[in-house]
């Protein structure tokens, strides 16, 4: 029994030990900073990027609407070329409906300005209805980021 009791133990060591070499190599993102840009509509989007490696990049902020209401965004950018695509996903939610978002943006690497369409699942709060919402294409501009 006690061997049986040792073998198991000097088992579980090993996995972890195993286990810990593994995840030992992985790497945390490198975190870029923040970027921004001007929708055609006066919303402002600010992003945190950060580059996970090979390319990929992870993409967290806010949209703020020249109303000044906010939507939470995250996504991911993939450079192809001299093109950064990007898709992002956000929602928001007001007294009259509550929406998601799934956006689609293109731009140019050496300006970093393009263009964006979004499709919006919207739900009405007043008549309970829901309806789908097309927006864009709409120009964005690289812009400092401000205070």
């Amino acid at each position: 029994m006690r061997a049986f009791r040792f073998a198991a133990v000097s088992l579980f060591m090993v996995f972890f030990l195993i286990l810990g070499i593994a995840i030992s190599v992985a790497h945390a993102g490198n975190y870029l900073g923040e970027s921004c840009w001007l929708c055609e509509d006066g919303s402002i989007m600010r992003i945190a990027i950060t580059h996970m490696g090979d390319g990929h990049y992870l993409l967290n902020g806010k949209m703020t609407e020249p109303e000044g209401e906010i939507q939470a965004i995250h996504g991911n950018a993939e450079i192809v070329g001299n093109k950064v695509y990007i898709t992002t996903n956000s929602t928001r939610s007001t007294a009259e409906e509550t929406d998601a978002s799934m956006c689609h943006m293109v731009l140019d690497l050496a300006t970093l300005n393009g263009n964006m369409e979004s499709l919006q699942i919207c739900h009405d709060s007043v008549s309970k209805e829901k309806h789908l919402k097309h927006v864009g294409p709409w120009t964005l501009t690289f812009i400092p980021c401000p205070e």
